[in-house]
């Protein structure tokens, strides 16, 4: 998006983050929609310029490479999935197959933390033991 699409994209999810949580699948509490509005506070550059590295990042044709690199470095990684976005994920086999473990966070979508802060939070703190 430029700059200025994303300006209307903010302004309008600004204006109802019941609404977006709402459309991503996420239960409106009290503790998600404030985190909801804390993120949505962010500057919109701030915002476009992580989105744009993230981009950026991974279509370089090195990223996989480079990727290859972390996960062989001894530190063990973890990864967890909402149950109503796994099916999307594009994650190569061979990230899946270097995890120390995979777990699958019941009834959530691609934002974990919205969907059950609670039980993310579990899901990590298994994954640390």
């Amino acid at each position: 998006m430029t700059e200025p699409e994303l300006l209307i994209e903010l302004t309008m999810l600004r204006s109802d983050p019941a609404g977006w949580l709402a459309s991503a699948d996420v239960a409106v509490t009290a503790e998600s929609l404030a985190i909801a509005e804390r993120s949505l506070a962010a500057p919109a550059r701030t915002i476009q310029s992580m989105a744009r590295s993230v981009v950026e990042i991974t279509a370089r044709p090195e990223y996989f490479d480079q990727l290859r690199t972390v996960l062989d470095g001894g530190i063990p990684f973890h990864l967890i999935a909402g149950e109503r976005s796994r099916a999307g994920w594009d994650a190569p086999e061979f990230v899946l197959s270097r995890a120390a473990s995979f777990q699958v966070q019941p009834d959530a979508g691609h934002m974990l933390m919205l969907n059950d802060l609670r039980g993310f939070a579990e899901l990590v703190e298994r994954a640390i033991r």
